[in-house]
């Protein structure tokens, strides 16, 4: 019951801000302390706690780009199953690793079409990128893998890399003729790439075979967006 009563909040305060006009801000950072103070009470895990943090910051950003009225309802509905879904009692691992991947993929798209159409400094834009890469990234990864300190550490390492790496190559792509949905995609083939590689390294079944499968999946992928980008 308490993920039912939670997410009824969460809806309605949703719906709020999509009706609110000039106290949408208000209404936002609302929400925002709300899903805060509740998974700090309910969760009890700094891993989810991140995961779940990060959705209404995701959620805003859409429902500002966004001006049709069913598609900002649709918007709030489905931010509020996946609230649902994390305040489940013992929710499974892969749903995690779905919402995370959901998480990233929609950051990545908004940063993109921010970039692209409102003209944000790269000075604001790679910071933002790095910290939603860390975050999403160290958080999906411990909470699946239960991991002692020594290891959790190394883990946090891994993460602060793995997300230089993902700002850096989105810096890159940026600069390629690419329209937001195809750079939002390059950039998830990358953070998928080295994501499935650590939580295989951590989880200790890292093989020559996943890693040749995993760096054969982004070199095909970039070479049909690369081949795409000659043609046009």
């Amino acid at each position: 019951m308490r993920n039912i009563f939670l997410a009824i909040i969460f809806f309605i305060l949703s719906e709020l801000f999509i009706s609110s006009g000039g106290f949408s801000s208000l209404i936002a950072v609302t929400v925002c302390l709300f899903v805060l103070g509740a998974s700090w009470y309910f969760l009890k895990k700094a891993s989810l706690i991140s995961i779940v943090s990060i959705l209404p910051i995701i959620q805003f950003s859409l429902l500002n780009l966004i001006f049709n009225t069913q598609i900002r309802h649709f918007i709030v509905l489905f931010f509020t199953f996946i609230f649902f879904l994390i305040f489940s009692h013992n929710i499974k691992k892969s749903y995690i690793i779905i919402i995370s991947f959901i998480e990233f993929i929609l950051v990545a798209l908004l940063i993109t079409v921010y970039q692209e159409f409102f003209y944000i400094s790269h000075w604001l834009i790679l910071p933002i990128m790095f910290i939603a890469s860390f975050l999403i990234f160290f958080s999906s990864i411990s909470f699946v893998l239960k991991l002692a300190f020594a290891l959790k550490f190394r883990l946090f390492i891994f993460s602060l890399v793995a997300a230089l790496i993902i700002s850096e190559s989105y810096w890159l792509i940026s600069k390629l003729p690419l329209n937001f949905v195809t750079s939002g995609f390059v950039i998830f083939v990358i953070y998928y790439a080295i994501w499935d590689i650590t939580i295989r390294y951590f989880a200790g079944n890292l093989t020559k075979k996943s890693i040749y499968f995993i760096l054969a999946l982004l070199v095909l992928t970039l070479s049909i967006i690369f081949i795409t980008i000659k043609l046009l």
